[in-house]
């Protein structure tokens, strides 16, 4: 007899990143849903492994609901195939209670307490920070909830914003109590207390049935040695599941979406080349030993015709093999237009989906720039020659034409989601404006086929080759060199938002008391680069149309409370 742990420890993602270099370096750890789903396969598998045992870290964090809901599913398969399940938590918080609701045994801590408190959205605006420093943003947008831009022209959320966001965040914590309250804390007087604030310590929480036990990590794992079980072996990640039947590759698509190669931005974060990412589609086109596709997609979005590139190269597939895509936590905006490619579409219930809109930003850096003492003349022959400069503001008539561009991609977004859907247009308008759902929400507004994971698709698509199981392997695959891995983690990253506010600042004083002036003051070598980068990627991104949700600017930090230190208008506005 053995067992297996599963260690959440870090940071959530779909996969491992696609950019090369030290220069794309990610905050480690992470907890991989690949891997999860790997080790997951090889404890099916393996009949001697009894027990698992789920530890969740300190470290742990996942950005979202529609996150912790694949890895949930993900362990819902070793229930399903009769495994004894242990959750392991020094604390119980609202994420814990949803992810043990799968577990036939919960531990605590001596020292640990329950809550359930609910989840939070809070979002950070730059809106003050960019005119600080003589950045400014114009807006060109179709569809009133689009709302990617408003991070970087805003203080706080807009009504729009907060009635799509409220909705979400209402629909997902009224679904998670209904599980926890079935399969954890039965009593519903209980979770209303939990909800309403009240925090249970360890012994309470096994005295009301709750938790089986108190214990630590260390005394769980002498339990069971001294029931004879023994560690299983720890193996290296191969890319693969299944051990039999036709091959399927499984495909990631793990960030936002650009034209040409990988990246890591200060805006963004992970970015997707589409010419990189077109070139390895092309091989699972190409290969005659794979039989089908399923594409997992975890995009809030970004350039329309980047998108609309991979969406014909999955259409090509098609002609060849058949194409399933399954949504993670987000397929928004681009990230729903290289969706509808597919003959099939699962997303999960916390799937946040739809925000079929356009939207451009024109960004002004004209001040910005002088206060470093650089200008700029410019020759045109041509009264718009100059089109979209980020080094002058545009005219009444330049706007025009750019609505015009807007205009015109929405309506091309809308016919494809039409055609896909075998919609009438005007039904896809109302489900549209940039709005955003979860996968219940586009399952009963027909943008997607089917509620489920990723072993779900699997299922369908064994089904579609008429055969009962499938070999899977994962893609696409980013080979790096010995060194970038082994610095890989260790390097901080300019796109996080926090850690870019802590080293933004002015090249003087003004308008900071004396302490704030003397710590920017200080910080001046790490300032420029940051500013410069950030400048950079608004000139990249200035007067491009984009499919993008609002998580592509700035992520949400989504926790069971408000993070340490956040202000009173992005806590308060978000409530």
């Amino acid at each position: 007899m053995a067992h297996a742990i599963i260690d959440l420890n870090g940071t959530y993602t779909e996969t491992g990143p696609f950019a090369r270099g030290l220069g794309a370096a990610e905050p480690g750890p992470h907890v991989r849903l690949d891997r999860i789903l790997e080790q997951v396969d090889r404890i099916v598998r393996k009949s001697r492994i009894k027990t698992v045992v789920i530890h969740r870290s300190e470290k742990f964090s996942a950005p979202s609901l529609g996150a912790l809901e694949g890895i949930r599913l993900a362990l819902m398969q070793l229930r399903q195939a009769e495994r004894h399940l242990v959750y392991y938590a020094a604390d119980y918080s609202f994420d814990d209670l949803y992810l043990s609701s799968v577990c036939t045994t919960r531990i605590i801590h001596r020292l640990g307490t329950v809550s359930f408190l609910g989840r939070a959205m809070s979002r950070l605006y730059f809106a003050q920070l960019l005119s600080r420093h003589g950045i400014s943003v114009d807006v060109i947008r179709h569809g009133k909830y689009k709302s990617a831009m408003t991070p970087l022209t805003e203080e706080r959320v807009d009504s729009f914003d907060r009635e799509q966001l409220e909705h979400i965040l209402n629909l997902m914590v009224d679904r998670v109590r209904t599980i926890v309250g079935t399969e954890v804390i039965p009593s519903g007087t209980a979770l209303d207390a939990l909800l309403a604030g009240q925090i249970v310590d360890a012994q309470s929480a096994v005295e009301k049935g709750w938790m089986e036990r108190i214990d630590d990590l260390q005394g769980i794992k002498d339990s069971l040695r001294d029931e004879k079980s023994r560690p299983a072996k720890s193996r290296r990640a191969k890319g693969r599941i299944g051990a039999s039947g036709p091959r399927v590759a499984l495909y990631f698509f793990d960030g936002a979406i650009d034209h040409g190669t990988n990246r890591r931005s200060p805006l963004l974060g992970r970015v997707v080349g589409s010419d990189w990412y077109v070139e390895q589609l092309k091989k699972v086109r190409d290969d005659t030993s794979t039989q089908a596709l399923v594409l997992r997609v975890n995009s809030p979005g970004g350039s329309a015709s980047a998108s609309e590139d991979i969406r014909r190269e999955i259409l090509r597939i098609r002609e060849k093999k058949p194409v399933i895509v399954s949504m993670g936590p987000v397929a928004a905006s681009g990230g729903y237009w290289i969706s509808t490619s597919a003959s099939r579409i699962f997303a999960h219930k916390f799937t946040v989906t739809g925000s079929i809109g356009v939207i451009t930003g024109l960004f002004l850096l004209r001040d910005f720039l002088a206060r470093r003492g650089i200008t700029s003349s410019v020759l045109r022959s041509g009264d718009h020659a100059d089109l979209g400069s980020a080094l002058r503001p545009m005219t009444a008539e330049e706007r025009r034409i750019f609505e015009e561009q807007i205009d015109r991609i929405y309506d091309e977004f809308v016919q494809i989601v039409s055609a896909s859907r075998e919609m009438d247009a005007e039904a896809v308008r109302d489900v549209s404006g940039g709005r955003v759902w979860t996968g219940e929400d586009a399952m009963e507004r027909g943008l997607i086929d089917e509620l489920g994971d990723i072993r779900a698709a699997l299922d369908y698509t064994a089904d579609a080759l008429g055969v009962s199981s499938v070999q899977v392997r994962f893609g696409p695959v980013v080979r790096r060199p010995l060194v970038e891995r082994l610095l890989a983690g260790r390097i901080p990253s300019a796109a996080d938002p926090l850690a870019l506010i802590g080293r933004l600042g002015d090249q003087d004083t003004e308008g900071y008391t004396a302490a704030e002036g003397a710590t920017l003051g200080s910080n001046r070598m790490l300032l420029e680069p940051t500013l410069v980068g950030m400048a950079r990627e608004c000139l990249h991104l200035s007067g491009r149309p984009l499919a993008l949700w609002t998580g592509g600017i700035t992520p949400y930090y989504s926790t069971a409370t408000e993070p340490e230190g956040s202000s009173n208008t992005s806590s308060e506005s978000m409530r």
